[in-house]
């Protein structure tokens, strides 16, 4: 009976608590103000033309499919320059893990997961290695303490756009 009180106690203490704590809007200083048609234009411009000028950068198959090739290894420094806009978000990163059981997060629904006990950022790889990399900054992001999905969501593309990483 003790076990499952340890485990709960634990779960709440390193992760739960962060949902009731310090957001990441409240840290940065950022607002949510939201947003016009023409912002959401411009925003929607923007990340086409990225992914047009970056995908003639990517390593394709004879079919033209991206190949996944280091995204899992090049994590390190992906946070580099969005830690020197706001240093609350520095901490050293753990690698990303893909998860032997896969095939099972796709049944759930889950693309990723962050475990609390040991501050890894999990990532189902039984989905298009393409949209993994956003898949592994999001995780990463909740290993800065961004507990929110929403925010997390935020966080691990801004640390993308902003790094040297085309791939991510």
């Amino acid at each position: 009976a003790l076990i499952p009180a340890f485990i709960i106690t634990g779960y709440n203490w390193l992760w739960a608590l962060g949902y009731y704590g310090t957001t990441f809007a409240e840290h940065s200083g950022l607002k949510n103000q939201g947003v016009s048609v023409e912002d959401l234009t411009k925003v929607t411009t923007y990340f086409a033309e990225q992914a047009s000028d970056l995908s003639v950068k990517m390593e394709r198959d004879g079919e033209g499919h991206f190949i996944e090739r280091g995204f899992w290894q090049d994590y390190e420094g992906l946070y580099d320059n969005l830690e020197a806009e706001f240093p609350f978000l520095k901490t050293k990163a753990l690698r990303p893990k893909p998860m032997l059981y896969s095939k099972f997060m796709s049944i759930i629904g889950f693309t990723g997961f962050y475990f609390p006990f040991t501050g890894e950022a999990n990532v189902n790889t039984d989905f298009p290695p393409a949209l993994q990399p956003e898949t592994i900054s999001h995780e990463l992001a909740h290993q800065r303490r961004v507990a929110s999905e929403a925010e997390a969501n935020f966080v691990g593309i801004a640390a993308a756009i902003s790094s040297d990483k085309p791939v991510y």
